[in-house]
């Protein structure tokens, strides 16, 4: 968001021109630019870090995987691990029943 706030209407010709000039320079930067005279002069206000809305659960573990892929490996090898444990779980179970007769 940018604001600019004038004290009066007189002031506008003087910055317009001193705005036009040192716009696309570093003079305009940080949290706060004051005009004094013919300069701007930039201040930073609170901390760099700032944040603005939230993202989806989905998008959080995107940026994770993407930022450490070894998670992926990591992960798919506890998904592997759970999933032979049930399915040998179910194949002892079925075997069981067979064997008993209780087909």
């Amino acid at each position: 968001m940018v604001v600019i706030a004038l004290r009066d209407k007189s002031i506008v010709g003087n910055f317009l021109k001193v705005f036009l000039k040192s716009a696309q320079s570093s003079d305009i930067q940080q949290s706060v630019s004051v005009l004094t005279g013919t300069k701007f002069a930039s201040y930073r206000l609170g901390n760099d870090v700032y944040h603005v809305g939230s993202l989806s659960i989905w998008i959080r573990i995107s940026l994770l995987f993407s930022e450490f892929p070894w998670l992926v490996v990591i992960g798919c090898a506890v998904i592997c691990f759970l999933m032979a444990a049930l399915l040998r779980a179910l194949l002892r179970r079925h075997a069981r029943r067979r064997l008993q007769g209780n087909d």
